[in-house]
């Protein structure tokens, strides 16, 4: 083999690693994923006139499908054009990030599916059905999350790997707090928007500690990256859409109708309080506080606005299908869209950014950290707060560890009216509460151990990629679609850097710099 086929072939290694991948996924799909009954020609259910009939539809013959559907649909097109396009916010992302976004999701659904399935396996198989599709999604937006934190500091191989082994700790994670501790969580706002910001931003602490930029590189891209009339137009259009479809989101996973129409309730109403106090706050944050400094009237900033109107759908994400009242939805969201503006201008981010060395952290943080930390506290709050009188018999569908035990007349009461309801272990109101600080307090635990892990495996030498020569250029698109961090066995790393500027790269050759 000639040396440029050698050189070649390892350009390649993202394109060769996706392909194994894929082939893996591939034989782990025929080995252990199965049709599920909805969908299964076999079972005798969907017999009567291709309508796949359950227990409580036999008499209406009503199918279950399009309703589901139109929601994952919603929840699925977020992934592509939501996430996708809000992304390029990022600084340094150019529009061929798109790319690699979509082969990031492409892989993640399909390792989701299976992370999802290997916990609720019925003799060994998994079997498909639309919290099936629904829940890779929603691992899949977990990765998207981390995209936001780590995408300065990683290669599309890095990224790739690093979804993989997300999906498996978020996939363990999720298990934990909603089997293990019977934690209501259905809009994830803990199991994913928590989980996601604070595993890719210990991923990105330990890859920036371990990295040196690479400043000719960087600077060339910075203009066509920083456009500010494309990165502004397409993060607006990723703001829309998930602003639009963040109610599906937020109630594809509930269990019954009245809980889903509820979630549909209140996020609706906390994305609308958040935008509104949003724009509001930050006009005033830009017209009288800056004004101070300026001396001139002031435009609001419109990054922090686009990340404030969607706080209201993740801060009330956990307690989106309890009853929090409209107007507590109203003030959680209000409240959420203020606070967010006042954190992002007031509090001292660029001492964080610089000790943590991380560009993005903050925005990061204040869309989906710690609003992911308050949709968990108030989700606490909020359970210790409910009530049968509040709830009737659904409380135990709400809550399914709080359901009576079998052999109590309570039961016996739900078993008479065919209410469908599994016996519980008789959880009080506190200790429900308990268990949801504990899901949270694991959640955070398993995001920053696993980042922290996850980062020191990327740096292995295996993921280290050439820096391609300019004659080359144009075979390293897909190397360069999000904002990368190329390292060479030549290249002097950089220790302690306690600065957000740029370091320089040094080699043997300066010509071959980037």
């Amino acid at each position: 083999m000639s040396i440029a086929c050698k050189k070649r072939l390892k350009n390649e290694k993202l394109l060769v690693c996706a392909i194994l991948v894929q082939l893996a996924l591939g034989c782990a799909f025929t080995l252990f994923v199965e049709y599920g009954n909805e969908s299964n020609g076999a079972y005798v259910g969907n017999s009567y006139h291709g309508v796949h009939l359950g227990v409580q539809e036999k008499k209406s013959g009503k199918n279950s499908l399009p309703n589901s559907y139109y929601m994952f649909q919603d929840v699925h097109l977020m992934m592509f054009i939501g996430f996708g396009y809000l992304l390029m916010l990022m600084k340094n992302s150019d529009r061929r990030s798109i790319t690699l976004y979509f082969l990031v999701v492409a892989i993640s659904l399909q390792w989701g599916t299976l992370c999802y399935g290997f916990f609720r396996t019925v003799k060994g198989k998994i079997y498909l059905d639309i919290d099936s599709l629904l829940n890779a999604d929603f691992a899949c937006a977990g990765v998207l999350i981390s995209c936001a934190a780590v995408s300065e500091f990683v290669t599309p191989l890095q990224l790739m790997f690093m979804a993989l082994l997300e999906i498996a700790f978020s996939s363990t994670n999720k298990w934990v707090g909603s089997v293990v501790f019977q934690a209501s969580d259905v809009g994830s706002s803990m199991f994913i928007h928590a989980f996601g910001a604070y595993f890719g931003l210990a991923v990105s602490f330990v890859l920036y500690r371990r990295t040196a930029y690479c400043v000719n590189r960087q600077s060339s891209r910075k203009n066509e990256a920083n456009d500010p009339i494309r990165s502004t137009f397409s993060a607006s259009i990723g703001t829309m859409f998930l602003w639009i479809l963040w109610p599906s989101f937020n109630a594809c996973l509930a269990k019954g109708d009245a809980e889903q129409f509820r979630a549909i309730i209140n996020t609706y109403y906390s994305l609308s309080a958040s935008c509104v106090t949003a724009f509001a706050v930050s006009s005033l944050v830009a017209n009288c506080f800056m004004c101070a400094e300026n001396s001139s009237r002031q435009k609001f900033n419109m990054d922090v606005f686009q990340n404030s109107t969607l706080v209201g759908g993740v801060v009330i994400g956990t307690s989106a299908d309890m009853m929090v009242n409209i107007w507590g939805a109203m003030i959680i969201g209000g409240l959420a869209g203020a606070g967010s503006v006042f954190i992002d201008r007031f509090s001292a981010k660029h001492i964080v950014d610089r000790v943590s060395g991380i560009r993005d952290a903050w925005r990061v943080n204040t869309l989906h950290g710690m609003p992911g930390i308050l949709a968990g506290l108030v989700g606490a709050v909020v359970s210790a707060a409910a009530t049968k009188e509040d709830y009737g018999f659904s409380l135990y569908r709400q809550f399914p560890a709080r359901s009576p035990l079998n052999s109590s007349s309570e039961f016996l009461r739900i078993e008479y009216y065919n209410l469908r309801i599994d016996p519980g272990i008789e959880r009080t109101a506190s200790q429900q509460a308990g268990y949801q600080i504990a899901a949270l307090v694991v959640t955070l635990a398993i995001a920053i151990v696993g980042g922290l892990g996850t980062g020191m495996v990327l740096l292995l030498p295996f993921f280290r990629q050439p820096v391609p020569s300019e004659e080359n250029d144009s075979q390293s698109d897909l190397s360069h679609a999000v904002d990368q961090l190329l390292l060479s066995d030549r290249n002097a790393t950089v220790d302690n850097v306690v600065t957000t500027e740029p370091v320089t790269t040094i080699t043997e050759n300066p010509s071959s710099v980037c």
